[in-house]
């Protein structure tokens, strides 16, 4: 994906989210727990996503986020957002100066 379908994907979770707050303001029990881990899920894909972002524009991790705060990102679905192999988002995420590469299409994966 380049940077604008990321963006446009972000977006869209983004309002996904809040709409699982009503749901779960509204409902008890187990379906309350289910809306709750569905939220978390999209919470970590749209992780992945802003971090894929800021690869995809050259920001360095650690202007994204501390690391000591934070669990260790899913390095494939960084990679997979970005269109990035897995090796350069590693070398990202430690800290390593990586060039954005063009977005490949990873629709296959």
């Amino acid at each position: 994906m380049n940077k604008h379908e990321i963006r446009s994907v972000i977006e869209s979770n983004v309002r996904a989210s809040r709409t699982f707050n009503a749901t779960i303001a509204a409902t008890k029990g187990t379906e309350r727990d289910i809306a709750r881990i569905n939220k978390r899920r999209l919470g970590a894909s749209t992780r992945a996503l802003l971090l894929a972002y800021a690869l995809v524009r050259g920001v360095a991790y650690a202007r994204v986020e501390s690391t000591r705060t934070r669990t260790e990102p899913e390095v494939h679905a960084v990679a997979r957002a970005s269109g990035a192999v897995p090796a350069a988002v590693r070398a990202w995420l430690s800290g390593e100066r990586v060039a954005a590469a063009p977005p490949q299409n990873v629709e296959a994966a």
